[in-house]
């Protein structure tokens, strides 16, 4: 069972377009951005969650520079706001990079699917509430959520 392929089904079916390991959503306000990382380590992986806000940018991103967000070698800005997908808040079920690894070395794609699935759902969910400037700067300063925030968020 190949991580990505799985990852690659799940962001389609919860609304996510592009074709790489990197998928977006252009929400009202701000692109939501979600990534497969490939662990350095066996058949893991991670997946890391970004926004960009347009008006932080000098030019509008097309779809193939938000396809661009996580590969830190790119002409493309890393998102404004970056986080680790077990780290959203609000998820419905703990989301444990445990329990991905385990379901990916068991070989439960219906698991892993079920489980992913629920977590692409909430996280944007949670973009689409409080993916805005002021909410995710307060979030942060509560201690809610553990991101990182570029300066001029």
């Amino acid at each position: 069972m190949k991580s990505a392929t799985v990852f690659s089904r799940c962001a389609r079916k919860t609304g996510f377009a592009g074709t790489s390991t990197t998928r977006y959503r252009v929400l009202d306000g701000a692109s939501l951005v979600i990534n497969h990382q490939g662990a350095s380590h066996g058949r893991g992986f991670y997946v890391n969650a970004g926004l960009y806000f347009p008006e932080l940018l000098e030019h509008p991103l097309a779809p193939s520079d938000l396809e661009s967000a996580f590969r830190y070698h790119s002409s493309i800005p890393t998102p404004h706001v970056d986080w680790r997908i077990e780290e959203t808040p609000g998820l419905r079920r703990a989301f444990i990079q445990q329990d991905l690894d385990d379901l990916l070395a068991a070989g439960n794609r219906e698991a892993l699917q079920c489980l992913l699935l629920d977590a692409l759902g909430d996280v944007l969910g949670f973009a689409a509430t409080h993916g805005n400037r002021q909410s995710v700067r307060r979030m942060q300063q509560d201690g809610s959520f553990r991101a990182i925030i570029r300066k001029e968020v």
